[in-house]
């Protein structure tokens, strides 16, 4: 009988411009790993790469998938990713529990988003069930998306690095730069205001079901 999971697929920001691709491919599986590990209970199959440089992975729900996307962004910066998310059936394979051979209407729709992201340039793409809140997720993420692209890479890592210790003045530490830096420079890329979408992505998914009922 089908059963509905979240599919997550995701691939590298103009990959073949990279001018070291291995080293960004190991970067990505680390990456991988990571969030493999962090969100362990999340999975039904796990990040694995699937062909090139795309990466998909299969989740029991999608409540937590912002929250993924972001840790995969953080630890494969400065390189960027964009994805494609759907929620829906699942038909082949299931009990694999692999990436690579689970297939169904849900890998589908999520390769159209990743394509329709592809042709746009943009962040990512969902189709979760309700058009009206696909298009708010969307609009909301391709907007941090937009504010992020045209950063450089000191921004990129001043910003993630304030992400993941929450401290000016530990990330300036870190960096070997002075705390003013730190806020002069959060404050150049609209940190809080980025903050603050990212929250409101993660509301809507979390309270999606309950918005749509």
């Amino acid at each position: 009988m089908p059963q509905n999971f979240c599919v997550i697929i995701g691939d590298i920001v103009r990959s073949k411009s990279i001018p070291d691709r291995e080293a960004a491919q190991e970067k990505l599986k680390s990456a991988m790993e990571r969030v493999n590990t962090d969100f362990a209970s999340d999975f039904w199959a796990p990040f694995v790469i699937t062909r090139g440089d795309e990466i998909a992975a299969v989740l029991t729900s999608f409540v937590q998938v912002n929250d993924m996307m972001n840790e995969l962004q953080r630890n494969f910066s400065p390189y960027r990713l964009r994805f494609g998310i759907a929620w829906g059936e699942l038909t082949t394979a299931l009990e694999s529990r692999l990436a690579t051979e689970i297939d169904g209407p849900a890998f589908y729709a999520a390769s159209a988003m990743i394509d329709k992201a592809r042709e746009k340039n943009k962040l990512a793409y969902f189709q979760l069930g309700n058009a009206v809140l696909d298009r708010a997720v969307s609009s909301l993420k391709n907007a941090i998306g937009l504010l992020q692209s045209s950063w450089t890479l000191r921004q990129t890592e001043v910003f993630y690095k304030f992400v993941e210790l929450r401290n000016q003045y530990d990330v300036a530490r870190l960096l070997k730069i002075k705390q003013p830096t730190v806020k002069k420079t959060l404050n150049s890329i609209h940190f809080k205001e980025i903050l603050s979408l990212e929250e409101d992505v993660s509301y809507l998914l979390q309270n999606y079901n309950s918005v749509c009922a």
